[in-house]
């Protein structure tokens, strides 16, 4: 009788050993799964940043623009934005967003007529960017 009970203890035993194995090669695989993931993801979003950031300083560059060519009260609101639009595309690259946008709730607080202003302006940059150029129709 003491036979058939060590080979279910040999095959209970090797059972568990395989079963460890399988979890651990699951671990692993899991493991570099997440990493993976975790490398594209870092990867897509510094991709995402430096667009951002170029984008920002490009917003800077047209609104120092339209700010040449708008009147007093709006070249001084363009130039503020331009200014916030610089801090921005800084922030974004030197990867200070999570204080920038404290920043940026702070200002809106205390400035909301400054606020609407800009969004003023921005709106009027944007419809001037989509705008068809030299009598061209733009191309869909």
């Amino acid at each position: 009788m003491n036979k058939p009970m060590n080979t279910v203890t040999r095959k209970t035993a090797a059972a568990r050993g395989k079963a460890r194995q399988a979890l651990d090669d699951a671990a692993d695989e899991a493991l570099d799964t997440a990493e993976r993931v975790a490398s594209s993801a870092q990867r897509g979003l510094s991709r995402a940043r430096k667009a951002a950031a170029d984008r920002s300083a490009e917003l800077a560059e047209d609104l120092d623009d339209l700010a040449d060519d708008a009147g007093s009260y709006a070249r001084r609101a363009a130039h503020g934005l331009s200014d916030k639009a610089r801090e921005l595309s800084d922030g974004l690259r030197g990867g200070r967003l999570p204080a920038m946008i404290d920043d940026a709730q702070a200002f809106a607080r205390r400035n909301p007529v400054v606020v609407l202003a800009g969004a003023v302006v921005l709106g009027l940059l944007l419809s001037r960017a989509a705008a068809p150029r030299n009598g061209r129709t733009p191309r869909a």
